[in-house]
């Protein structure tokens, strides 16, 4: 429901006077004075304005009215005690007579029955009732003519102003009272209040001499109004959507010229509370973007709770919705070619260019047989990401994840539709900014550790079942297709790739940002009479080549045309500020999208022998490998790094004691989270007898997990913060014990390591 704090003055003579309590006997005169002063305007109603001897005296009364009516409204705003003084002295009473005798006297006697009187006590009367449900209730059950007058004043057509304080009055009359609400919810008033709040077309057909603030007044009263009747309102919420309702407030949403955002989105999220129809509707009319667009606003951020919230009471409808969308603009990502797609990868887009990262050198021995953008990544201005699809990306994926994390319906959703499940999975087949990726695995990963063992059994066992009924050339019958969790290992193959070998070990990368610019040759052309093709684009496609020098940590510029063309120029100074590109922070972010990575296929395999085999025997058989790399790396000496992710080299030949860091404290490997989640996967998968022998005993021997025991013993576990510390130690004990376990279940012997209880001050002991 909306409620109002503070109360409306609207009358042309308004006596300034602080706000304060009057005493009861004061207010009670006060009350009594403005039913006499009632009684002599209808007594003179019924006398032609010809016949009235002292017009003088009418014009008194009225200034006096209007004071009388503004001390009210200050005395009895938020004041319970005070409003009832008003029925008690049956003030409300005479207030419902003057108006509905006003409705038929304003042509006969405007002097004193127009709109600005009738706004008064109107004023007055909503003041009387809000908040206040035994006033409210007095007014529908013992004033006969009130629902009809209101409802007149509501629709009659002479002044707009006049209609919105009546909507006004109705919202505060259904504020907390479902009787009231069911009263007013009729197709006759609900038409003109979804009328009424249509700014647009008020601005279009409204009054002449009407400002565009009293046409924004108009708008916002009349909201309120739907906001308070609709509120768990099934009929009312029925009629507002069959009415066109929905459309009028998408569009208000939309509406550059008037904001009133926040009260739109309140509105919305009364009418798809538990109502498809409207929730479906608002789908129809593109409302989920609108809302998804404006929790993205940076400037308001009660704006963007409120549209959050109506997205979060559409559910489970807004999910599908979303998804379907990132499914969209899949399609037209997927089809874009690339030429060497699994050595290409896109870190970015900024400045409105795309960054990609490539594995070669820039030069080939001579300048003339330069390696050149053309070998990967967009090859025309067509293949590069839209602006305006990017941003949609970029703001859809964030609300989703929000979503699915705080509503069991809203998981279920995807995870029982196959189709908008796997759309989650192509995110990572496509060329797309490492961000969203990062974006797109907390949403998995919110998916799948709330999922069932049967949609974790079918995500593994997949692409095994997914087989193509006619094969393309070179492809076998019954061959595994890549699908589902395929993209997701194979982008996690590519960002280890990325890592080591690009940004770790090769001698230098080359970097590519492509964009567009104005095309000097179409300004140069506008006299001639017959153009080239290049001459007629304005816009035309650019590349810039750097390349980064990992011996040096920096970074070089090549141009590609001008005065400078050939040269190599150091990146640094106020000229290329922003282009630099910062390794280190690189390899974290890609380390923690790994980390990432992991925990997702280890909540996939948790505790399903089938699934774990399927996974490393028949859909990733490299996996292995990649965990062993990433645990190793922390954990062993230099020179057995160096060893170990050299391509080819059999992993039993240095996976020895002499291979690992010293354990002793001054040499205590700190473990960082890509390092946790590969090792907690990796022996989640030994923990099963069968997939240790098949998979893992040729590497981790029981000298192998003794040594690691050690090692891990001794290591630190950094946490972020004070909250993940307690935490980091939880995993530290996990991770001891699946060692100590993996040793008894395979060799029969006591664990040389354990962990104390509960209460022994948490520390490590040898046994």
């Amino acid at each position: 429901m909306f409620t109002h704090n503070q109360p409306y003055l609207q009358t042309s003579k308004q006596p300034k006077i602080l706000k304060y309590t009057l005493q009861q006997g004061l207010l009670t005169t006060l009350s009594r004075l403005l039913n006499r002063q009632l009684d002599f305007f209808l007594k003179n109603a019924e006398i032609p304005p010809q016949k009235i001897q002292d017009s003088n005296s009418i014009d008194e009364q009225l200034v006096l009215f209007d004071k009388i009516t503004a001390t009210l409204i200050i005395a009895i705003s938020g004041n319970q005690d005070n409003q009832n003084i008003l029925r008690e002295q049956r003030v409300i009473e005479q207030l419902f007579t003057f108006l509905a005798k006003s409705l038929e006297q304003m042509s006969v006697s405007p002097k004193v029955f127009n709109d600005g009187t009738q706004i008064s006590i109107i004023n007055l009367l909503l003041n009387s009732v809000d908040s206040n449900v035994a006033n409210q209730n007095f007014v529908l059950k013992n004033i006969g003519n009130a629902y009809q007058t209101m409802t007149k004043l509501l629709i009659q057509q002479k002044s707009l102003r006049l209609s919105a304080f009546t909507a006004l009055l109705i919202s505060h009359m259904t504020w907390n009272n479902q009787e009231a609400q069911q009263m007013f919810s009729t197709r006759e008033i609900l038409k003109r209040l979804i009328s009424l709040s249509d700014f647009n077309e008020l601005v279009n057909e409204g009054e002449v001499d009407s400002t565009v603030e009293s046409l924004q007044e108009i708008s916002f009263y009349s909201l309120l109004a739907l906001i308070n009747v609709s509120q768990n309102n099934q009929t009312a919420q029925q009629f507002i959507g069959k009415l066109g309702g929905i459309e009028v407030l998408v569009k208000l949403l939309k509406s550059p010229s008037y904001d009133p955002k926040k009260t739109v989105c309140l509105c919305l999220r009364n009418l798809v509370k538990d109502c498809s129809p409207n929730a479906q509707m608002l789908i129809q009319k593109g409302g989920v973007l609108v809302l998804v667009e404006l929790i993205n606003d940076e400037d308001d951020d009660e704006l963007s709770n409120k549209a959050y919230e109506c997205l979060e009471t559409m559910g489970s409808a807004a999910v599908v919705e979303i998804v379907k969308k990132l499914k969209e603009l899949l399609q037209v990502r997927s089809q874009v070619k690339w030429r060497t797609s699994s050595n290409s990868v896109m870190l970015d887009v900024f400045m409105r260019r795309e960054r990609h990262i490539y594995f070669g050198e820039t030069e080939r021995g001579a300048s003339q047989h330069r390696l050149t953008a053309r070998d990967f990544g967009p090859q025309n201005q067509e293949d590069m990401i839209d602006q305006r699809s990017l941003e949609i990306f970029e703001k859809l994926l964030p609300v989703l994840n929000g979503l699915i994390c705080v509503k069991q319906e809203n998981r279920e959703c995807i995870l029982g539709n196959i189709e908008l499940l796997m759309a989650m999975f192509d995110i990572f087949k496509c060329q797309l900014p490492i961000e969203l990726h990062e974006n797109a695995l907390y949403a998995l990963l919110n998916l799948i550790q709330f999922s069932s063992k049967q949609v974790k059994e079918f995500l593994i066992t997949q692409p095994i079942r997914a087989v193509s009924s006619s094969p393309q050339k070179g492809q076998a019958q019954g061959s595994q297709q890549a699908v589902g969790i395929i993209h997701l290992i194979r982008f996690l193959e590519d960002l280890h790739h990325v890592e080591h070998k690009l940004l770790k070990e090769s001698a230098k990368f080359t970097i590519a940002d492509f964009g567009l610019k104005q095309n000097p040759l179409y300004e140069a052309a506008q006299l001639k009479d017959e153009k080239t093709i290049e001459e007629m684009q304005p816009i035309v496609f650019d590349i810039k080549l750097y390349e980064f020098e990992n011996a040096k940590d920096q970074m070089f510029y090549y141009p590609s045309e001008g005065e400078r063309a050939g040269l190599k120029l150091l990146v640094a100074g106020r000229e290329y500020e922003g282009l630099g590109l910062s390794k280190v922070q690189v390899i974290q972010h890609i380390r923690e999208l790994r980390s990432l990575g992991y925990q997702i296929l280890n909540s996939l395999t948790l505790g399903s022998v089938k699934t774990c085999q399927i996974l490393l025997q028949k859909v990733a058989p490299r996996l292995v490998d990649l965990m062993l790399k990433d645990v190793m790396e922390q954990l062993m000496n230099t020179d057995a790094i160096s060893q170990f992710l050299e391509k080819g080299t059999s992993i039993t030949q240095f996976l020895t004691k002499e291979s690992f860091m010293k354990p002793e404290p001054e040499h205590a490997v700190k473990v960082d989270d890509l390092t946790t989640e590969a090792l907690t996967l990796m022996l989640n998968l030994c923990s099963f007898k069968d997939i240790y022998l098949q998979s893992f005993v040729l590497h981790l021997d029981k000298n192998t997990l003794e040594t690691l025991l050690s090692v891990i013993q001794e290591a630190s576990f950094p946490p972020k913060d004070e909250e993940e510390e307690g935490e980091n130690l939880e995993a530290k004990k996990l991770i001891i014990a699946k060692i100590q376990q993996i040793i008894q279940d395979n060799y029969g012997q006591k664990p040389l390591y354990g962990v104390l209880g509960a209460g022994a001050d948490d520390k490590l002991i040898q046994l």
